[in-house]
């Protein structure tokens, strides 16, 4: 198992809990394809929820089997990887965030757990 961790906006948390981690597909996936992307770093996780949900952001820790991942052949990152999906079973919870744009400094609020982690 690897523990892996993906950065998002804190509304999408709510579609994540329902369905897991899935690939969004109203957006432009030229570059991306059809995957969804996690890194072994929380604070690379959480500058990627930053990027997608502004000030108000949530960072994923998932423990996966390691036959899930892949390497993203499209990045030097030695640290991130893609997978088609993540099923909510294996994503354990979510530290939420809030980014204070006068210090550049991120806020935590609280963590969250998953019931549906096995």
């Amino acid at each position: 198992m690897a523990t892996v961790y993906h950065g998002t906006s804190l509304k999408n948390v709510e579609k994540i809990a329902k369905r897991g981690l899935v690939p969004n597909k109203k957006k432009n996936h030229d570059e991306s394809g059809d995957f969804v992307y996690v890194d072994e770093s929380r604070i690379t996780a959480r500058a990627w929820g930053r990027q997608v949900g502004g000030c108000d952001i949530a960072v994923l820790e998932i423990e996966v089997p390691e036959d899930m991942l892949s390497r993203d052949g499209q990045t030097l990152s030695k640290t991130s990887y893609r997978a088609a999906r993540i099923p909510l079973q294996f994503i354990k919870g979510w530290d939420i965030y809030k980014y204070d744009y006068l210090t550049g400094e991120y806020d935590y609020i609280r963590n969250e757990s998953n019931p549906h982690y096995k």
